[in-house]
């Protein structure tokens, strides 16, 4: 339970007239004050028409196009076409469209202030209001026109020895030469132990940008604060398998593979035993059973030698090794096999190819033998050496099959990445989990076999080694045959999960090779990345995009923002005396953040994108301690 709820509940009692938003900060808010993680309330008032018209307009080509999450699913061409531009294979990302063009929700504009008096009745009862211990939190307020230009008040509700206010100030339009230190200075006032932060962002491009932070003295007389001692961070974002012409096919395999899960774990749920119905439509380029045939002999019957690649001219750049990984010839059969059964038109020709597969491996006629650890090996072995009848397949067993090579080629390709590139082993990490510390290892004793027989696994017994082992080797998905069915969802979403984020890390670093060419250390930065816990890949495809923020340490990245004025800048000076504590934050940006201070811009009072005028944003803090 929030620590705001006891105050949520009593603006819900005795302020009806008033909307309110309890949840993570706006992003305004977030980025004027610094709150970030903690929950906010957030008086308004909303405008019912301004709702319904934003309810009401039609989606943009780029949202519609967006909105199609599998139906254009093409992973049979070749992305290294020579009819793409150099430009296109560097970047290929939309985000110019979807994002930065407002850093705020559509809704958010549907939120208006309220009178400047009914605030500052509101901040009043609260905080002469008693609420039960462990109260606390920040409630800011929109108001409407004001006559001093102020947008947001702000309470902090803590104990009974501390207590906070706060005001946001919108000062128009402002010239780059009325910003300077000593304005700041005098504006903050003449106050002692004064602490200064500099904070400058650098927008790169729509999808990158570059943040310097430093501390300065109070005898400081300039805010240009970029140099070696600055605490440098990359902000970044990509759309997910769109930021790069390479991503893309990778992506669409990882596609696939989820919705071939899906369709098993549909049939499955529906008891189906019949699974002749199951629609193969994936959209990749469907095959004819013969076609289908003729591939799959070649595959057996020809031998596939590896090819030896100098490795003192191998290129190591990101880009290079995803157009090897995509080109590179396949030397075990099961992976041979998924680029031609994934392209099976039918559950029954996909049923049939399978079968073939299993007659011909009988008949001993097979010179490629797989290697792979999966099932269909298993069985082409078998039959091979004639230790197995072939296989009668049933339900929704060709697709588990099917599946089981799919995701292990492609973990085969993203290893086979990480490692050509140098960036780390990937079969070292446990994608998904943070590393033990020392010290922390389980001390897991060995059970003599002989105990088996006595330790009793009744639901209600303790866990222990053997108990784990057992409940390991039986699952409830088993239900389909002993042999040819071990399909496990849980353990399906989980490799694609782990895939998915293998993925996104590489298109995070192949951006910022491409962008800004940093001697970084990405063998620390993907092993950080891939130890973040997982993520659906359901959730990836929902949210489209992802976000990082990384600190950088190649001091030659302020090469790239020498003689620029960035895009924003954030000055805090804090001043410290006996009872109070004062802190003011100028805040300006070339573009608007504010959503309800857009109609000014609209207005009349535009901003010069070349960075010679600002908006300006002052937040005013007062600490008060007793």
């Amino acid at each position: 339970m929030s620590h705001l709820t006891n105050i949520y509940a009593f603006l819900r009692n005795n302020y009806s007239n008033v909307d309110i938003y309890f949840n993570k900060p706006l992003s305004y808010i977030k980025t004027i004050t610094g709150i970030s993680n903690q929950k906010i309330i957030l008086i308004y008032k909303e405008d019912k028409s301004k709702l319904s018209l934003l309810c009401s307009s039609p989606k943009s080509d780029a949202e519609e196009k967006s909105s199609d999450n599998f139906s254009n699913l093409n992973i049979t061409g070749s992305p290294l076409r020579d009819d793409n531009s150099i430009d296109n294979l560097i970047n290929t990302s939309i985000a110019n469209k979807l994002f930065i063009t407002k850093p705020w929700n559509d809704s958010e504009e549907c939120y208006t202030g309220i009178n400047i008096e009914l605030a500052q009745e509101i901040l009043s009862n609260i905080a002469n209001e008693k609420f039960p211990n462990g109260t606390h939190g920040w409630i800011f307020i929109l108001c409407g026109d004001c006559s001093d230009k102020s947008f947001l008040l702000s309470l902090y509700k803590g104990n009974e020895r501390q207590f906070t206010r706060g005001i946001a100030k919108y000062h128009g339009i402002i010239k780059s030469d009325e910003k300077s230190m000593k304005y700041l200075l005098e504006r903050h006032g003449s106050l002692s132990k004064t602490e200064i932060d500099i904070e400058s962002i650098f927008e790169i491009n729509s999808d990158l940008s570059l943040r310097f932070f430093n501390k300065l003295s109070e005898d400081a007389s300039s805010l240009n604060h970029i140099n070696k001692s600055s605490d440098i961070t990359l902000y970044q974002q990509i759309e997910i398998g769109k930021s790069h012409v390479l991503c893309e096919s990778l992506w669409d395999e990882i596609k696939l593979l989820y919705m071939i899960k899906n369709d098993i774990a549909t049939a499955k749920n529906n008891n189906n035993s019949d699974c002749s119905m199951i629609d193969l439509n994936y959209n990749y380029g469907m095959r004819t059973f013969e076609k289908l045939q003729e591939s799959v002999n070649n595959i057996l019957i020809n031998v596939v030698l590896s090819n030896d690649i100098d490795e003192e001219q191998v290129d190591l750049h990101l880009e290079s090794v995803l157009k090897r990984a995509i080109t590179r010839p396949l030397i075990d059969m099961t992976d041979q096999l998924w680029q031609v059964l994934k392209n099976a038109s039918s559950y029954l020709d996909l049923k049939k190819i399978l079968t073939f597969v299993f007659q011909i491996s009988s008949r001993s006629c097979i010179v490629n033998i797989p290697t792979n650890n999966n099932r269909l090996s298993e069985f082409i072995r078998e039959l091979s050496q004639q230790r197995l009848a072939v296989p009668n397949l049933t339900s929704t067993e060709p697709l588990e099959l099917l599946l089981e090579i799919g995701l292990e080629k492609v973990m085969k390709d993203y290893e086979f990445i990480y490692s050509e590139s140098k960036i780390c082993n990937l079969k070292e990490i446990a994608i998904g989990k943070k590393p033990e510390k020392k010290g922390e290892e389980k001390n897991i004793t060995t059970i003599r076999k002989s105990l088996a027989p006595n330790v009793d696994l009744t639901q209600n017994a303790r866990k222990t080694l053997l108990r784990n082992l057992d409940s390991q080797e039986s699952t409830k998905d088993d239900d389909y045959g002993f042999y040819n069915s071990r399909f496990n969802e849980k353990e399906a979403d989980t490799c694609i999960s782990k895939l998915a984020q293998a993925h996104i890390a590489i298109e995070h670093i192949l951006m910022i090779q491409n962008n800004l060419n940093l001697e970084h250390d990405y063998t620390l930065f993907a092993k950080k990345f891939l130890e973040n816990p997982l993520m659906s890949f359901e959730e990836h495809q929902k949210k489209k995009f992802d976000r990082l923020d990384v600190p950088i340490t190649d001091k030659k990245v302020i090469n790239l923002v020498e003689g620029l004025i960035p895009n924003s800048q954030k000055i805090k000076i804090k001043s410290e005396q006996k009872y109070k504590t004062f802190e003011n934050t100028f805040y300006f940006n070339i573009e608007q953040i504010v959503p309800i201070l857009e109609r000014k811009e609209k207005e009349g009072e535009i901003v010069n994108k070349k960075g010679d005028t600002f908006h300006s944003i002052t937040y005013t803090d007062i600490i008060s301690k007793f």
